[in-house]
C-alpha cells in the first residue's frame, strides 16, 4: 500500500502520513486513533508503544518489552513458556 492510499484509507493528507514516514512529525494521537479505526488488528497498545501486552492480545506468541536495570549482574538464561507447554531456553 503506498502513502496515498493508506493517507486515504484512514482519511488524512499524503503531507501528514509523509511527515511522519519522513521523521519530521511525530504521530498525533488523533492520527493513531483513526488508523485503528481502520485497521482493529493493531491495538493502540502497539501503534503507541510498538509492543503487545498479555492482557491486551489473543495471539498465540506475545511480545512483552521489558527495560530492567543491572548494574552489577549479567543475564544468564531467559525461558520463555507457551500455552502448548513448550517453552525456549535462551543462555549467554
Amino acid at each position: 500500500m503506498n502513502l496515498q492510499l493508506f493517507a486515504n484509507r484512514i482519511g488524512v493528507s499524503k503531507a501528514s502520513i509523509s511527515h511522519v514516514f519522513n521523521g519530521r512529525n511525530r504521530p498525533s494521537l488523533d492520527l493513531i486513533k483513526k488508523i485503528n479505526l481502520v485497521f482493529p488488528q493493531y491495538s493502540l497498545e502497539w501503534l503507541i508503544k510498538g509492543v503487545e501486552s498479555a492482557a491486551s492480545s489473543g495471539e498465540k506468541e506475545i511480545v512483552i518489552q521489558k527495560e530492567i536495570e543491572v548494574k552489577s549482574k549479567k543475564i544468564k538464561k531467559i525461558m520463555i513458556f507457551y500455552d502448548d507447554d513448550t517453552f525456549e531456553e535462551f543462555h549467554h
